[in-house]
């Protein structure tokens, strides 16, 4: 017999800790960040080493770094893409080249986080009707369109922000629950 959680995850097409990592940022309310990591844990990293320059590219993805979180650096590395796009494409195009990051990877990575928005739609968890095509209509006037399709989230510190996310992480790895409960018990 399935949970009620166990229920919406077997109702995605995606990687039962995906899934979970999913409903997980939308029921906490930070579901655009949450989605750019589930993307990223679906796809693969944005981040490139051409020959012959691994210190600059290791040196400016660092710049991206938070805490040891390599899901928190990739989300700044993206976000700051999506800030970049808001400017026009050959700025997008410019940060990119600037930071060591691959294009292809990230338009990858928007238009998987745009399906993964109609697959939570489609099953009920958020606002009924989302189409990928609403998604990627409000991409066009900069971002990659899923918070403006999605609602307004929580706004949160950056420590806060970074124990949230390790903690839907740890959620969506089955054994890592205690793990999840000391974080949120730090005084």
């Amino acid at each position: 017999e399935l949970t009620p959680l166990g229920y919406y995850v077997g109702s995605l097409p995606v990687d039962v800790r995906i899934g979970k990592l999913m409903l997980f940022g939308a029921i906490f309310r930070c579901l655009d960040p949450t989605l750019t990591i589930a993307a990223t844990l679906s796809f693969k990293t944005p981040f490139v080493t051409p020959f012959g320059l691994k210190q600059e590219a290791d040196d400016k993805r660092k710049e991206f770094a938070m805490g040891n979180s390599d899901y928190l650096t990739i989300l700044n590395a993206y976000k700051g893409w999506c800030e970049a796009k808001e400017r026009g494409p050959h700025q997008a195009y410019l940060y990119c080249q600037e930071n060591f990051l691959s294009v292809k990877t990230l338009q990858m990575l928007a238009s998987l986080k745009q399906q993964y928005v109609e697959l939570l739609s489609d099953i009920g968890f958020i606002q009924s009707g989302i189409r990928q095509r609403d998604v990627e209509r409000e991409a066009r006037k900069g971002s990659d369109g899923v918070a403006e399709v999605t609602g307004i989230e929580v706004r949160l510190m950056s420590t806060l922000m970074f124990l949230l996310f390790h903690a839907l992480i740890c959620v969506s790895q089955v054994a890592c629950m205690p793990a999840v409960l000391n974080i949120f018990n730090i005084g």
